[in-house]
């Protein structure tokens, strides 16, 4: 009985273990994740080309509503949109 005792104290305490090496690796993943998310919303390049790409989405759907059947002011609006993004 005191043998079952002392193995079932020692898987228990093994599988703790196991559950705190797991948990600080999460704990780890969480910050990198976190120091990764915070470089992309800093970088002044992306926040730029986010800024102008909702402003040109924008001006896309008020202009689509003068223009919606025109097949040339469609492709027109893609080669636009298409050099802008290659400028940026």
């Amino acid at each position: 009985m005191l043998s079952y005792k002392c193995t079932a104290h020692f898987e228990h305490s093994q599988a703790l273990s196991l559950l705190l090496w797991r948990l600080q690796e999460v704990r780890q993943c969480i910050q990198e994740q976190r120091a990764s998310m915070k470089e992309v919303l800093e970088d002044t390049q992306l926040v730029t080309l986010q800024r102008e790409g909702g402003a040109i989405l924008a001006r896309m759907r008020k202009e689509e509503f003068r223009f919606p059947q025109s097949e040339d002011y469609r492709y027109h609006i893609i080669i636009k949109f298409t050099f802008v993004v290659l400028l940026v």
